[in-house]
């Protein structure tokens, strides 16, 4: 199912470092600077979810306590798409995507895709078959992260909220134990791969071989469960 109106956490970099990437002569002179931006965690299809799911993430992001993180480009790397990238392991922007997802878990804000694409900045989305380079680093500091809905085929980006970083932080430890369930976790209806067929969800039986894991053991489910649109229910889509 393609995406129509994706969501995201994305952050924008300020208007001198725009100038400095529209300078680059790889850059794509036709879409404007204001769509420049680095995505930070794709959430969900606007267009196929509930509409009840847009203010929880909106609920979930006005708790968020982070300080600001580095970015520093110095790459250009032809992928499909002209990025601009680096080799370094931007360790701070990758913790704080990471901690991003444990907060709207632990505040069971909805999300239906959940990755966290390794940080780049799109500079020409129609490639131009050209070798990779290095550039003199362009980066920033963000301070800002903006949640953005983006209307694919109009080039259009519509903000549903800013939210500033800073205060004291540290990222969240990586443990299964304890770890929140989201939202649609408890939602019956799921689509199986198999018969493509709306069923109800069942807990799994526990195994024969030993006794079950007590529930602050169990690790958290493997795939985010999504409520179905009435409108294709019936037409054996696989949401996951």
């Amino acid at each position: 199912m393609r995406a129509r109106n994706p969501l995201y956490v994305m952050a924008k970099p300020p208007p001198e470092v725009q100038a400095q990437i529209t300078a680059l002569p790889r850059n794509d002179p036709s879409r404007g600077p204001h769509f420049l931006h680095v995505t930070l965690i794709s959430l969900y299809d606007l267009h196929y979810a509930p509409p009840e799911w847009l203010p929880a993430t909106i609920a979930a992001l006005d708790s968020l306590a982070s300080a600001p993180f580095p970015l520093r480009f110095d790459r250009i790397e032809n992928r499909k798409a002209v990025t601009l990238r680096t080799r370094d392991p931007l360790a701070e922007a990758r913790a704080f995507q990471k901690a991003l997802v444990n907060h709207l878990l632990r505040e069971k804000a909805p999300i239906m895709d959940g990755t966290t694409p390794e940080p780049h900045i799109t500079i020409n989305y129609r490639g131009d078959r050209l070798n990779a380079q290095k550039i003199p680093p362009i980066g920033w500091t963000v301070d800002e992260i903006i949640l953005t809905e983006s209307i694919l085929g109009r080039t259009t980006h519509v903000e549903h909220g800013r939210w500033r970083l800073g205060g004291e932080w540290r990222p969240d430890p990586i443990s299964h134990i304890g770890a929140p369930k989201p939202l649609s976790y408890n939602i019956p209806l799921c689509f199986t791969r198999r018969t493509g067929r709306a069923r109800r969800w069942r807990r799994p039986l526990p195994s024969r071989r030993r006794p079950a894991d007590p529930p602050e053991l169990r690790p958290p489910p493997r795939f985010l469960v999504c409520p179905i649109p009435p409108s294709r229910r019936r037409q054996g889509a696989d949401l996951y």
